[in-house]
């Protein structure tokens, strides 16, 4: 990276501007304040608590008047998190080599579309975001440098249903946020939710906002895992934004919350990413010969099978909570906890009225007007 030191000193503009692309993207370079004499402290949380590890020390060298911060020199690639088809991008955990503190680098292709969830994050600071250090553009690739999240992804989260509870509501809370300000995020799965502590739901953190959407911003199609696609998948065939989009986030939360009341011998933490239709669309492509040749290299799937599992969602959406909540959408469970998780998942994957959806409504419903009981700290897979 090569930065001059004016630049470099420069404080968070109070907007950004680039929706063209181009050079305009530069501007973010005003996040990278890694000049020796400022650390970076990262933004508490609303109760101006500083999360755990939130003193970064970052340690650039000046050469001629320009800081460079490279990486072999000074800062090394310790993982590779994700590898990109292009050789060039991915995710990459890395240190620096003076502090040995600890980032991830993301390194994506220059997209109008990947911009809108970029600028959103440097714009702002909740506990519930990942904390961005600084953005810049070398030739098509955009470089970004955001938190480690130590604690993880969700998939090995084991929580009971007052924890359970707890999560929905600030999953539920986080992405109200996000829509308050018109942006829908468009990729809610599991592997894009993070905890800083396994054992607190509370320390959500919602990553992964290059498929994010915005009235304000050059539309773009795609995002949306398929396995997470909402039945009125349709609706959001858009060439601009429309409010509809949202309506997707939310049933995807829901898609999230029905993972982790699953039977401990249902969840499929293998599956990753792909949600709880992941077995329907194995099957779809165990009867594909395009899929089942491909498996020998990669994960990909065809768009015929593609295709097939989005009818299968169609057909079959609107059963989703009997299909994999059977076992407790029949039950008598008089716990305030189950009762608010039923109502808000009722509510979440009601396949009528989609354009009245509001998750508004829906985190009204999770907070419910019973006050908790506490309950044996239990995994909701023995529990129930």
């Amino acid at each position: 990276m090569v930065v001059d030191s004016a630049t470099m000193a420069a404080k968070r503009p109070s907007t950004l501007k680039y929706r063209g692309g181009g050079e305009e993207v530069n501007a973010l370079i005003h996040m990278m304040t890694l000049t020796p004499a400022n650390p970076v402290e990262a933004v508490g949380d609303a109760s101006g608590t500083a999360h755990k590890g939130s003193m970064l020390q970052f340690n650039p060298v000046s050469e001629q008047g320009v800081m460079r911060y490279r990486q072999g020199k000074e800062f090394t690639v310790k993982k590779i998190i994700h590898h990109s088809e292009n050789k060039n991008c991915g995710v990459f955990l890395c240190a620096d080599n003076c502090s040995k503190q600890q980032f991830v680098l993301k390194k994506i292709k220059m997209h109008n579309r990947r911009l809108t969830g970029i600028e959103f994050l440097t714009q702002h600071n909740k506990a519930f975001l990942p904390k961005i250090y600084g953005v810049y553009k070398e030739g098509d690739l955009i470089h970004i440098f955001e938190e480690f999240i130590e604690g993880g992804t969700l998939l090995t989260c084991e929580w009971n249903l007052a924890q359970v509870r707890q999560f929905a509501q600030t999953l539920l809370s986080a992405v109200h946020y996000l829509h308050t300000h018109d942006l829908a995020h468009c990729d809610v799965k599991l592997t894009n939710l993070m905890v800083r502590d396994p054992a607190d739901p509370e320390s959500l953190v919602l990553i992964d906002f290059e498929s994010a959407k915005h009235p304000q911003y050059a539309f773009h199609k795609g995002g949306h895992t398929v396995t997470y696609l909402p039945p009125w998948f349709d609706l959001l065939n858009l060439n601009s934004f429309h409010p509809v989009l949202k309506t997707a986030d939310l049933w995807a939360i829901a898609c999230v919350i029905i993972f982790f009341l699953l039977p401990s011998d249902r969840r499929d933490v293998q599956a990753r990413n792909r949600g709880v239709w992941n077995q329907a669309m194995e099957d779809i492509k165990n009867e594909c010969k395009t899929c089942t040749e491909s498996a020998k290299h990669s994960r990909q799937i065809c768009d015929d099978c593609k295709q097939n599992v989005k009818l299968h969602i169609k057909s079959n959406g609107h059963r989703i909570l009997d299909i994999h909540l059977g076992h407790l959408m029949d039950s008598n469970i008089d716990d305030p906890d189950w009762l608010a998780l039923r109502q808000v998942l009722q509510y979440l994957t009601d396949t009528s009225n989609i354009e009245k959806k509001h998750i508004d409504i829906a985190l009204t419903m999770v907070k419910g007007t019973v006050e908790c009981k506490s309950i044996t700290a239990v995994k909701c897979s023995s529990n129930l």
